[in-house]
């Protein structure tokens, strides 16, 4: 990049630069940036700076190459990074707290199913796609979700659930990103039974866990819209990684249910995105109610598991 040798600062009375053509003119960070655009693009330009206003001079035959360079880099980056919400609006940094509270329950719960007198819960609150096919028993798909093999397998969900948990719940609130925990998780385990069919039966946190990254990819994905369409790709195959890396196929894993569980997420947090900065944190009664829905739909599923024994 040039300076041009007679001036182009502060003060200066020329507003021209012989034999360049100006392609376009912005305040001096928006100039820097249309600058470092152009030379990546390989395109020979100056900058001359007018008090706050800076403007980019190429040579005549590339002036349409310049200007549609420019152009195709503000419609790429319009409205981005998104801007950030008000301080007030913002969760109150609970959601870490919140979601350790959530496996704790979690660790208390599995160490009540290891009592013979409470053994049988296993049974019945297992996904078992015999019962969900033949009597219509829809609410395995969450009570499975409380359910674990044992401490080495509760540990694992509740390491990465915690975490992921907690970070959704700081993008959509506590009470929303509770009552998706058990949404993606049901639905996931719900559509895992469809593909593998009988006899599959599963436990485990797992399927939410992945439903949790695949809201995260959602929500990433949705804040890039108005990007081109390539760029959707990098929160999706961020996804992926995480998907390869501590879901992927192996012995005891059900690689249908975090694939399920992904996808469930993902399309629960496309519309949630939408709302979620508008609404949620300025709300006082529907973070509540989320909370309590999440509640009553986890109570609920586990009181038809006892009715239907």
């Amino acid at each position: 990049m040039d300076e041009p040798k007679n001036g182009g600062y502060p003060g200066e009375a020329q507003k021209e630069i012989p034999g360049w053509r100006e392609a376009a003119s912005a305040g001096d960070s928006k100039g820097a940036v249309w600058s470092l655009v152009l030379k990546a693009r390989g395109i020979p330009h100056r900058m001359r700076r007018l008090g706050q206003i800076t403007s980019i001079y190429v040579l005549p035959s590339d002036i349409a190459r310049a200007e549609r360079e420019i152009a195709l880099y503000e419609k790429e980056n319009l409205d981005w990074p998104p801007p950030a919400l008000p301080a007030d609006e913002k969760p109150a940094g609970d959601e870490l707290l919140f979601s350790v509270a959530v496996m704790s329950g979690l660790a208390v719960f599995h160490d009540l199913t290891t009592k013979p007198v409470f053994s049988h819960l296993r049974e019945a609150g297992r996904v078992s796609a015999l019962k969900i096919f033949l009597y219509g028993e829809w609410w395995r798909s969450v009570t499975a979700l409380t359910l674990h093999s044992g401490f080495q397998h509760l540990g694992a969900n509740a390491l990465t659930g915690a975490f992921f948990l907690a970070w959704l719940s700081r993008e959509a609130g506590i009470g929303v990103g509770f009552l998706f925990l058990l949404l993606a998780g049901g639905l996931g385990n719900l559509l895992t039974v469809f593909i593998e069919g009988m006899p599959h039966s599963s436990i485990g946190l797992s399927t939410a866990v992945f439903g949790l990254i695949g809201g995260l990819c959602a929500f990433a994905a949705r804040r890039r819209n108005t990007i081109s369409w390539r760029r959707w790709l990098a929160p999706l195959g961020a996804g992926a990684a995480l998907l390869s890396m501590i879901g992927g196929p192996g012995e005891n894993v059900d690689f249908t249910a975090h694939i399920a569980g992904l996808l469930c997420g993902f399309l629960l947090g496309l519309p949630l995105e939408q709302v979620s900065g508008k609404n949620f944190y300025r709300s006082r009664w529907l973070q509540p109610l989320a909370g309590l829905a999440g509640l009553a739909l986890l109570t609920g599923s586990w009181a038809l598991a006892f009715l239907s024994k």
